[in-house]
């Protein structure tokens, strides 16, 4: 009996001694499972925080884009309406000058008429006066032989002619205007008022024979 007892107490602390084995390697691979778990869980945590900065940077990244893209869109259309009110103000500007243009041509042209009218004017001015001075001249280089000649001129005058407009035409002064004068009156008053030349050229208009 005494030996069933000793091997009853051997076989039970073999038992107990093998279950606390089994425990013990239970709670050794549950803990290698938990410290597994805690791993692969500080892994994927890890790694979803590397996903999540990943995200982050391209969320960031994409707003860069966009604003950059949205200021280029912002400048480029002032800078078209710039260019548009410029051009505006171009054309204005433009449109003056234009007008401007017209005022001054119509301005020289009317110049122009009135030099050829004043030169014109002048011209035949100076025909009248040429030929009074030269009659004048002729008048005044003929002489008389005697006083019978001179009697019979004054006897043969017109007699619609009073003696009063006979005297004034006689004693009227000689004032011969010659071609040098014309010359210079036309270099010194007229060139300058661009008379006898083409509307906005220095070319001499077909018009004029002077």
């Amino acid at each position: 009996r005494q030996k069933e007892a000793e091997i009853t107490k051997k076989f039970r602390d073999a038992m107990a001694q093998e279950k606390a084995r089994i425990v013990a390697e239970k709670w050794k691979i549950e803990m290698e499972d938990r410290k597994a778990a805690k791993l692969e869980e500080e892994k994927i945590q890890e790694e979803l925080k590397k996903r999540e900065e990943e995200e982050r940077q391209k969320g960031e990244e994409l707003i860069r884009q966009q604003e950059e893209i949205r200021a280029k869109e912002l400048y480029l259309s002032l800078k078209q309406a710039q260019q548009h009110s410029q051009h505006s103000d171009d054309d204005q500007e433009w449109e003056e000058q234009l007008r401007r243009s017209k005022a001054a041509d119509e301005e020289r042209s009317h110049k122009a008429r009135r030099a050829r009218d004043e030169y014109r004017r002048q011209s035949l001015r100076a025909i009248q006066k040429g030929r009074v001075a030269g009659l004048s001249h002729l008048f005044q280089g003929t002489t008389l032989s005697n006083d019978q000649e001179i009697k019979l001129n004054n006897n043969s005058a017109s007699p619609l002619l009073s003696p009063a407009a006979s005297s004034k035409i006689w004693e009227r002064p000689s004032r011969p205007f010659s071609r040098d004068v014309i010359v210079r009156w036309f270099r010194e008053e007229q060139i300058p008022r661009r008379a006898g030349f083409e509307r906005n050229t220095n070319r001499i208009a077909q018009w004029f024979h002077g």
